[in-house]
């Protein structure tokens, strides 16, 4: 005769916890999120556009986390990508993320046919990062629109020594258009940060 199985699923801040009865054992699945925040953009300071052609940083007073979000235009023609980027005021320890590390962020812009992707770079500098895409096809007009993705399958672009988890100095946010003379404005930028998904069974 088959025992009958019990399941039950508790929801918690930070993690969830489910487990089985069969009769026989109990089997206890944990799952919890760990981040390390890069920039929650509540402030303009350190903040420097990428390039000519990217104008008009502001702070803005709402946003996902912190106290506001950070907003920009794309107003030159020349360049295809406009961004803003940050020497960090502390240098970020992820290490203990290692393969299961997430980089993730949030961004809005106002006509997503203006923009192939949007991207967050992570490294020391601007000559060294590793740089993660948010594709055209998953960005939602005057919708704030998630990029996570993982660090070890996703670094589209790596430029010098790339991303040391270690020692992440610097920052950059932006999108990259479609075709140079491309311009938009109101580009929404919203926190940075890395996490990791640990899922654990006891």
């Amino acid at each position: 005769m088959t025992s009958p199985v019990q399941t039950t699923m508790q929801t918690q801040f930070g993690g969830i916890s489910t487990s089985e009865h069969d009769g026989a054992a109990t089997i206890h699945t944990n799952i919890t999120t760990d981040s390390e925040q890069i920039s929650d953009m509540s402030s303009l300071t350190g903040w420097a556009v990428i390039d000519a052609d990217t104008s008009n940083i502001t702070l803005r007073t709402s946003g996902i986390i912190g106290a506001g979000s950070l907003q920009f235009d794309k107003s030159g023609g020349t360049a295809q990508i406009g961004g803003i980027c940050k020497t960090l005021d502390t240098v970020v320890d992820a290490t203990r993320y290692s393969h299961h590390a997430i980089v993730e962020g949030v961004v809005s812009v106002t006509s997503q046919a203006q923009v192939d992707f949007a991207f967050i770079r992570l490294g020391d500098d601007a000559s060294n990062y590793a740089e993660f895409q948010l594709v055209q096809g998953s960005i939602v007009n005057n919708t704030w629109s998630r990029l996570s993705v993982a660090v070890d399958k996703q670094q589209v672009t790596v430029v010098g020594t790339g991303l040391n988890l270690g020692a992440i100095a610097w920052a950059c946010v932006g999108v990259s258009m479609s075709a140079n003379a491309n311009t938009l404005t109101a580009i929404k930028w919203d926190f940075i940060d890395i996490n990791s998904t640990l899922q654990t069974a006891t």
